[in-house]
């Protein structure tokens, strides 16, 4: 995540860093999908950093003459040091995805993957939302309310006075 951005920084290799931009794109749903990706993302970080001692400096050569090969050779080993350490963050930052998405699936689905439904209507609050104690009515009117609105907060809607209105729907 961030200290895995923080020292790809330092690296001070552009596509380095659009690169690994580009497979962060790439989302682990499980923990052994995120020890995946991430081995396979600490494989890459090892082997750029390992090639750029010798691609750095041709590049730089190329684009700058004497100063671009100094500019290479500081890349080159700033990337050697720094990429290997950005693949490790990057195992660590992707089996933690892994492990918060398939939590997250666990919450909405159960054992067998069917979904879970609600025991009662999500609880209304009052005036400058505070909360109160739990009304089926007053719920029901917010969640009428909520579905009218397709479930979009607007500010200047607010369920004050509910029990005319949920009499002629119950009735």
């Amino acid at each position: 995540g961030g200290l895995g951005r923080g020292v790809a920084l330092l690296t001070l290799d552009s596509s380095f860093q659009r690169n690994r931009y580009a497979r962060r794109m790439n989302k682990s749903n499980s923990v052994s999908e995120g020890i995946v990706i991430g081995t396979k993302e600490l494989g890459k970080n090892i082997v750029e950093g390992v090639t750029g001692i010798v691609i750095s400096p041709y590049r730089g050569w190329e684009e700058g003459g004497g100063v671009g090969l100094g500019m290479g050779i500081a890349k080159g080993i700033l990337g050697v040091a720094f990429k290997p350490a950005v693949g490790v963050f990057d195992l660590a930052s992707r089996t933690t995805e892994g492990l918060r998405n398939i939590a997250y699936n666990a919450q909405t689905n159960d054992l067998f993957g069917h979904r879970k439904f609600r025991r009662r209507i999500p609880r209304s609050f009052g005036r400058y939302n505070i909360i109160k104690i739990y009304d089926i009515k007053a719920a029901a009117a917010q969640y009428i309310t909520d579905k009218l609105l397709d479930f979009k907060r607007d500010l200047r809607i607010n369920v004050i006075y509910h029990q005319h209105f949920l009499r002629t729907v119950i009735e």
